[in-house]
Order: C-alpha cells, then sequence, then structure tokens
C-alpha cells in the first residue's frame, strides 16, 4: 500500500494531480475542494514539492479484468482518515464518495455532527437515504 507520496506538483487536472517522484510520475485523484486550492498553489509557484496522503485501491470488476490500481489523496491526515471511515458507509464506495467532497471535509464533517440532511442532500452523489445512512452510521462509530 502507499500510504504517502511526496513529490513535484507536475501537473493539475480536472480530478487529479500529478507528482513527480524521481523518474516516476503518480496520478493521485483528490476531492474538487482541495483541486481548486492545489490549482492555485500550481499556478503560483509551479513544480513545488508536495505531499499527499494516499488511500491506494484497485478499480474495476471483479472477475472481468481491466482492473486498475488508483490512489486518492489528501493534504492531511486527519482528512484521509475522515474518508476512510466515510466510505465505510453502505453504499457511499469510492468514486461516489470522491465526487461528493465538493466542500472542506471540516463542513461535510460539521454536517454530518448537526445532522443536516438538508445540507449533505445539496453534495453531488447524496440523495436522502444516503444522506441518512451517512449520519446513522457515522454518529454510532464515534458515539
Amino acid at each position: 500500500m502507499i500510504a504517502k507520496v511526496t513529490g513535484i506538483l507536475e501537473r493539475v487536472d480536472e480530478n487529479a494531480v500529478f507528482l513527480k517522484v524521481g523518474q516516476l510520475t503518480y496520478q493521485v485523484l483528490v476531492s474538487a475542494s482541495a483541486l481548486e486550492a492545489l490549482k492555485n498553489r500550481w499556478h503560483n509557484e509551479p513544480e513545488q514539492e508536495i505531499s499527499q496522503h494516499t488511500l491506494s485501491y484497485i478499480e474495476g470488476i471483479s472477475g472481468v479484468g481491466n482492473a486498475h490500481p488508483r490512489l486518492v489523496g489528501f493534504l492531511h491526515h486527519k482528512d484521509l482518515e475522515f474518508f476512510e471511515r466515510y466510505i465505510a458507509v453502505q453504499g457511499l464506495g469510492i468514486r461516489k464518495a470522491l465526487r461528493s467532497l465538493t466542500v472542506p471535509i471540516r463542513q461535510l464533517a460539521e454536517a454530518i455532527e448537526r445532522n443536516n440532511l438538508e445540507y449533505l442532500v445539496k453534495l453531488p452523489e447524496i440523495g436522502k437515504r444516503t444522506a441518512e445512512k451517512v449520519v446513522a452510521e457515522l454518529l454510532t462509530r464515534f458515539e
């Protein structure tokens, strides 16, 4: 498992950053909220060194082939820890969870803690039933 990648921020894409580490360049998927901050950093100071705390996983259909290793990155380890709990909610996979992160993780965590379903259903990929599951499952885990 790749737990952290530190390298030169080579490029920022629509849903990923590319970090050059020696002769290798890693594609690291990031949330929309983190992407904006990284774009600004990259435009202000191209080719700076950054670190991403990462979750590695295999994307693909079991038994069919075409499995692709993926990395999801976070600037802060606490954000990664939250994401690992978030994706454990039934019906909320890694890609769906990542697409829902259009707000900073701190705001999402506060909405969950306050049981603010109205806020949660405004996020991409989060409907009413998913919002209810997120609140129910995450709040009971932390009590």
